[in-house]
């Protein structure tokens, strides 16, 4: 594991990486932890269904957009 790795892996925030149908391929420690999931039940669930209702509108309206045009989004925060 690089050390690049590792930081992603141990950040403080919570990390995913999405397919192009929004769906999870991979997600660090910290946001597994939040979840209270092992990386099996998170890997592969669409990533709206981690989120609440009003984080679920926000990030249709915000990220989701900004995902389709640029391929990526930063410093979201969702619920």
């Amino acid at each position: 594991m690089t050390a690049m790795d590792w930081l992603a892996r141990t950040a403080p925030c919570g990390l995913v990486a999405l397919s192009m149908d929004e769906v999870v391929e991979t997600a660090n420690d910290t946001f597994l932890e939040w979840m209270d999931l092992p990386a099996e039940e998170v890997i592969g669930r669409p990533f709206m269904s981690f989120l609440d209702p009003a984080s679920k509108l926000f990030y249709e309206m915000r990220h989701a957009p900004v995902l389709r045009l640029e391929g990526e989004a930063r410093d979201a925060t969702l619920t």
